[in-house]
């Protein structure tokens, strides 16, 4: 997994600082690093110093990604019917990948009717 695909994570935890800063002073290099996210936020007021932050979550390809998953006939499958997840159609191909699955893989690459797609979550 690439460092860009990490990044809606990092703008996610750079937005969360965003809330909970009110207090302390702060130095232009703070605001410098989130305008690198395109954020533009006062730090001058914030109750935690912005280098106590640590990256958090799984590494570079600590989550694997499917591919060439495998699918059941819908009238085969075991399903159950309220199984939410993503439903994809192109042509007459349709393909389902249930969020049980994508909260582990978070992307699955695929073919569907011939064109090559990716599935994220």
């Amino acid at each position: 997994m690439s460092r860009q695909s990490h990044l809606p994570a990092m703008i996610l935890a750079l937005a969360l600082v965003v809330v909970i800063l009110t207090g302390c002073g702060a130095d232009a290099q703070d605001s410098r690093e989130l305008e690198r996210f395109g954020l533009e936020t006062d730090t001058s007021q914030r109750l935690v110093e912005i280098d106590e932050f640590v990256s958090g979550g799984p590494g570079k390809d600590d989550i694997p990604a499917l591919t060439d998953p495998l699918f059941d006939d819908l009238a085969d499958s075991a399903i159950p019917d309220d199984v939410e997840g993503v439903l994809v159609e192109i042509g007459d191909d349709a393909r389902f990948y249930p969020y049980n699955v994508m909260v582990w893989h978070e992307i699955a690459n695929d073919l569907v009717d011939g064109r090559p797609i990716a599935v994220t979550f």
